[in-house]
């Protein structure tokens, strides 16, 4: 028969792993909250920008920053994902203006990886394409 005490510590070291795993499990689906709630989602997904009111915004809108393009190229999915190249296509269509001397598409390649590492804006990475996790 095993030692009351070491079967207590195995217990106690099981039941961190399984803690570490669910921490795991919130904090994706808090991203993928914020993401849903970022963009004025209702339950079932449409728009709730009519029929409930929202809070005053001023009048200007700010500027895109290039995650917000890139965020909103993702949005376009078809549940496959987006290389970073086609993201950097896809943001300059969109109207993104590039000003910096390091090339857009690895700027882009190396936001997803960061985004997608801290689970920022719901950005996911699957193989080397890239989706939001609320379409995975």
């Amino acid at each position: 028969m095993k030692n009351p005490r070491l079967k207590a510590e195995e217990q106690i070291e099981n039941l961190k792993r399984q803690r570490e795993g669910i921490n795991k499990k919130i904090t994706d689906l808090e991203a993928f909250v914020k993401v849903w709630d970022q963009y004025g989602l209702g339950d079932e997904g449409e728009s709730v920008s009519s029929g409930r009111s929202a809070p005053s915004k001023p009048s200007k809108q700010p500027a895109l920053g290039m995650v917000d393009y890139m965020v909103n190229a993702l949005r376009e999915d078809t549940n496959s994902g987006f290389t970073p190249t086609q993201i950097a296509r896809r943001i300059t269509e969109m109207g993104y203006k590039h000003t910096k001397l390091t090339p857009l598409e690895t700027v882009v390649a190396q936001e997803l990886g960061r985004q997608a590492k801290k689970g920022n804006r719901g950005i996911v990475r699957s193989g080397s394409r890239y989706k939001l996790a609320m379409l995975s």
